[in-house]
């Protein structure tokens, strides 16, 4: 099985803004559906992961396996905890970013 990682073109408009990707489909890369709760341990997702994130010129921490609830009628708990803790660092990320971002404009008022 051939995996490519699409191509797109890379704007920096916000060079300060940490960027993120997420992987999806993971289900197709060798895992499977019911040990999501181990994603991390399967050495496919992890190189999978590490490709993405020398294309992408970002931190392996910034890329997101997740696997997509396409065929299901009801999700498993650790697809959702999966899903969850990816959205939940996202937003920790940008949060951090903003508090930065802000303790650094009320220094240069004064």
């Amino acid at each position: 099985m051939i995996i490519n990682i699409s191509s797109f073109i890379f704007i920096d408009i916000l060079g300060d803004v940490k960027q993120v990707a997420i992987v999806t489909n993971i289900d197709r890369i060798g895992v499977p559906n019911v040990d999501m709760e181990s994603v991390f341990k399967y050495p496919n997702v992890k190189k999978f992961c590490e490709d993405v994130s020398k294309v992408l010129e970002i931190e392996i921490q910034s890329v997101y396996p997740i696997a997509n609830y396409h065929e299901e009628q009801k999700p498993t708990a650790a697809k959702n905890a999966l899903a969850l803790m990816a959205l939940w660092d996202m937003f920790k990320c940008g949060e951090r970013h903003i508090k930065k971002k802000l303790e650094i404009g009320l220094n240069d008022d004064q």
